[in-house]
C-alpha cells in the first residue's frame, strides 16, 4: 500500500473515534441451518445466539428500534431482543420466505424487500411493517421480481432492483403515502443501495464495477464513481457494502467489498480514498462487511473456502490498513454483520468542553414535529436552530437566556421539504449538532 493511502486511512481512523459504545455484534449465518452469532468485543468472545431457532437460509438482518429483525427463515420475520438475545416476536406473511433487507422509514415503520421466484414473474413486493405491533401494515408492488437493497435518502426510499440481472432502475417510494414514484434509471444493475446522513444514496453495481451517487431528495444521478476493481466477493451472496459513520464534522465513508479486499469512498467528496488489500482474501473470500465505530475497525464475514455451505466460517476484524486484529468463530456462511451500538457521536449530541449536550430528536425521522432536548451545565444565552444542507436556517426553535439543566423545545417542521437537516445548539462559545430527517 502506498504511503498516501496509509496517511488517508490513518486520518480517517483518527476522526472515526466517537463516544459511541459497541455493545455487541450480531453475525447472521446464512447457510443451512441458519444461525446467529453474538460477538462481544469487550469480553473478546463469540458464541451462538441460543434463544432463536432458525432454519432455511438467513437472508437479512437489521436493528430497528433497538431490536434485531431477521429475514429468511420460512414465512416469518424473527424479532430478537438485543440485550437478552431471546426471540420476542414473529411477523408472519407468505412473502417472507423470500424477504431480504430492511430500512426504517418512521418511528414505528419499516419496509422489507421480498423477491418473487415464480416462473415469468416481473414484479415483487416491498412489505410495510408496523414496528410497534410487529405486524404487516401493507405492501407495495415494485417492477422487478428481485428487489433487494433498500435505503432512505432525502425523504425518499430507494429500492435496488438489479439482483440476478433484474433491472437497471431503482424503485422509489414516498414514505409519507407509500406511493410508488417514478423510477430512477442508473444504467447498471444495482444490488445494494445505501444512504449517508446528508441525503445522498449510493447504488452499488457489481455488473459495471461502479457506484452511482444520487441526490436523494431530487431523485437525480449526481455522478458515477468507477471502482477500478471487481466489486463483490467470490461468492456474491452476502452484505457487500456498509456506510461507516464517524464523528460529526468528519466525512462518512462507503466501504465496499472487492475481489481483493476493500474499497473506501468518501461520501462528501465522492472520491476513492483507499484501496485496502486483505492478504488472505483469495483463500477466504469476504461475504459480509460491518464497521465498529468505537474502535474504528472493519469486521468481515468469511465463509469456509472449501465448504462454504457445510462448514462454519469466521469473522475477522481488521484495522483500516487491512491488518488482522482478531478472529472469531461464526456459523455456516456468515453473510451479515450488524453492530449494536449506543451512546452519542462525539460533537453530535455529546457534551463539548463547554458543558453543552444536545439530545437525539424524537421521533427521527419525523413527518412533521419533533421534540428536542438540550442540557446546559451553567446558565447561558443559547439558541436552537434547524439548518439545511447548505447551512441556511429553516427554523429557530429557541433563543434567550436559559438556566442550568435540561430544557425541551418543539420543532414544527410541517412546512419544511423532505430531506436531511441539522439541529444546532449554540451556547456561549460552544456548538453541538444533531442530524434530523424530515420524511413526507
Amino acid at each position: 500500500m502506498t504511503r498516501f493511502l496509509l496517511i488517508t486511512l490513518a486520518a480517517f481512523a483518527a476522526t472515526a473515534v466517537s463516544a459511541q459504545t459497541t455493545l455487541g455484534i450480531f453475525v447472521g449465518n446464512q447457510g443451512t441451518p441458519a444461525s446467529i452469532t453474538y460477538v462481544d468485543r469487550a469480553a473478546n468472545t463469540a458464541g451462538p445466539v441460543a434463544g432463536v431457532a432458525l432454519s432455511g437460509f438467513l437472508q437479512g438482518m437489521e436493528i430497528l428500534n433497538g431490536r434485531l429483525y431477521v429475514t429468511g427463515n420460512g414465512n416469518r420475520i424473527d424479532v430478537v431482543d438485543v440485550t437478552t438475545r431471546q426471540r420476542v416476536a414473529q411477523i408472519t406473511d407468505a412473502a417472507f420466505g423470500t424477504a431480504r433487507y430492511f430500512v426504517q422509514a418512521g418511528p414505528a415503520k419499516a419496509y422489507v424487500t421480498t423477491q418473487n421466484y415464480a416462473t415469468g414473474a416481473t414484479t415483487s413486493e416491498v412489505v410495510i411493517l408496523n414496528l410497534s405491533t410487529n405486524t404487516v401494515a401493507g405492501r407495495i408492488a415494485v417492477p422487478s421480481a428481485f428487489p433487494e437493497g433498500i435505503a432512505l435518502a432525502g425523504g425518499r426510499v430507494y429500492v435496488a432492483l438489479g439482483a440476478f440481472g433484474g433491472s437497471t432502475r431503482l424503485a422509489v417510494i414516498d414514505p409519507a403515502t407509500d406511493a410508488l414514484l417514478a423510477p430512477v434509471e442508473v444504467g447498471c444493475e444495482a444490488r445494494f443501495v445505501l444512504a449517508d446522513d446528508d441525503g445522498e444514496a449510493f447504488a452499488v453495481c457489481p455488473d459495471t464495477d461502479e457506484i452511482v451517487v444520487l441526490n436523494g431528495a431530487a431523485g437525480t444521478v449526481v455522478m458515477r464513481i468507477a471502482a477500478g476493481a471487481e466489486l463483490g466477493s467470490a461468492f456474491g451472496l452476502g452484505q457487500d457494502a456498509v456506510v461507516a459513520r464517524p464523528a460529526a464534522g468528519a466525512e462518512q465513508a462507503l466501504v465496499v467489498v472487492t475481489a481483493t479486499g476493500l474499497l473506501t469512498i468518501g461520501t462528501d467528496t465522492h472520491a476513492v480514498t483507499a484501496r485496502v488489500a486483505i492478504p488472505d482474501v483469495a483463500a477466504r473470500p469476504v461475504s459480509a462487511v460491518g464497521f465498529d465505530v468505537q474502535r474504528s475497525q472493519v469486521l468481515l464475514g468469511r465463509p469456509d473456502a472449501t465448504g462454504p455451505f457445510s462448514a462454519n466460517g469466521t469473522v475477522t476484524v481488521h484495522g483500516l490498513d487491512g491488518a488482522l486484529v482478531a478472529t472469531y468463530a461464526a456459523g455456516i456462511f456468515p453473510s451479515h454483520v450488524t453492530v449494536n451500538a449506543t451512546g452519542t457521536t462525539a460533537g453530535e449530541g455529546g457534551p463539548d468542553a463547554r458543558g453543552l449536550r444536545l439530545g437525539a430528536p424524537a421521533p427521527n425521522p419525523t413527518t412533521g414535529t419533533a421534540e428536542i432536548r438540550f442540557t446546559l451545565d451553567a446558565p447561558s444565552d443559547a439558541t436552537v436552530t434547524v439548518v439545511d444542507a447548505l447551512g441556511r436556517e429553516v427554523a429557530r426553535l429557541a433563543a434567550g437566556t436559559f438556566a442550568a439543566g435540561e430544557h425541551r423545545v418543539a420543532a414544527d417542521l410541517r412546512g419544511v421539504p423532505a430531506g436531511v437537516y441539522v439541529v444546532r445548539l449554540a451556547a456561549g462559545a460552544g456548538v453541538v449538532t444533531r442530524r434530523l430527517t424530515v420524511a413526507r
